[in-house]
Parts: structure tokens; sequence; C-alpha cells
């Protein structure tokens, strides 16, 4: 069993060669170890945890990995950039899953600079995917409550949503990688 450490984006966890053949061909060569531990381990939270509910990011590249409240940035997303196509692939996709909700009041509206924003059908840790198909860009991340799930996960995430713009936080990509399964493989959930 790991260690504490290297669950927590140590560098075993999140080693260049832990990553699967799917994941390396979204990162440009030799790019990995320039990111930090904390970006390392929300590409690996995200990536696993589209992997496990079947979201093909084929076709679809990292061109950044934002930390809220490092280098200036407001959120923690996965950033990805492709071709046109990939991005339409994409929305067909999730659109056709059955798995999310898209555009819905509840679920929000895309984030600036995107087009369509589609919310896991899950209450809690639920992947959110903002996509824009005429730039080629989509921006992912996981959100510990679903605002389109009820009432109580509205105001849970609303809740969640003004202490992170107080603090300049944003959901911890260590609270996320123990509640999607343990994290104890990072580029593998354990399915039961």
């Amino acid at each position: 069993m790991a260690k504490q450490s290297e669950r927590r984006g140590g560098s075993t966890c999140c080693a260049w060669e832990n990553l699967t053949p799917a994941q390396q061909r979204m990162l440009a060569v030799g790019s990995w170890t320039g990111y930090s531990a904390q970006q390392q381990q929300e590409f690996m939270n995200i990536t696993v945890a589209a992997e496990a509910i079947g979201v093909d990011l084929s076709g679809l590249t990292v061109s950044s990995i934002a930390i809220a409240g490092q280098n200036g940035a407001a959120r923690t997303e996965l950033n990805l950039s492709g071709s046109t196509a990939a991005v339409a692939a994409l929305n067909s996709q999730l659109s056709e899953s059955g798995n999310f909700s898209v555009n819905t009041f509840l679920g929000g509206l895309p984030h600036a600079g995107f087009t369509d924003n589609f919310r896991q059908k899950a209450r809690f840790w639920s992947i959110q995917i903002n996509t824009n198909t005429a730039t080629g860009a989509a921006q992912l991340d996981i959100d510990r409550f679903n605002p389109a799930c009820g009432v109580l996960a509205l105001i849970a995430h609303g809740c969640q949503a003004l202490w992170h713009f107080l603090t300049g936080t944003d959901t911890s990509v260590v609270e996320t990688a123990d509640a999607l399964g343990g994290a104890r493989l990072p580029v593998s959930i354990k399915r039961s």
C-alpha cells in the first residue's frame, strides 16, 4: 500500500511511468515534471474520474493546469485544447451518455470563454466540463457538491463557492483524490 505522502501527490504516485498511455498522450513530452505535485494530482483526479465514467478525452492535450491561489489562478481547473472536431466529439459523447446535464439553470452556465457547461449527474464529487467547439477548448474540474442535484446540494455548492471566493482557494486536490476511491492507485479508481 502506498505511503500517505505518495497518495497525496508525491513523486511516486504521479510518476510518468504510472500514467496510462492515454494520459501520456495528453501531455507534451517532458512537460509532466514541470508541473507541481498539486497540478499533477489535479490531472490524475480528473482523468481517472473521467475514464471511470467512460468519458473519452482523445484528441485533447493539456494546455494548462491551474491551481487556485497559485500564479494568479482563481480556480482549480484542467484546461485542454484540441481540434474543433475533437471538442465536437466530446460534446456529442457527453450529450448522448445520459451521465451529464448541459447548460441547466441549476447546473450553471458555461464559464467565461466557453459555450457549453456539462455537469455529471452525481450529487457529490461531480465532474464539470466546459467546452467551446469553435476554439477547440475544454475546461474540467470536480466539484464537491453538484448544484443541479437538489436544494441542499445547491446551497452547499453556493456556500463553498462563496468560501472559495473569499479565501482565494478551490476544492482541495487531496480531498478530491481521497473521495475518488482513496487514490491508492491514482491511475485507476477502484470499482466495486
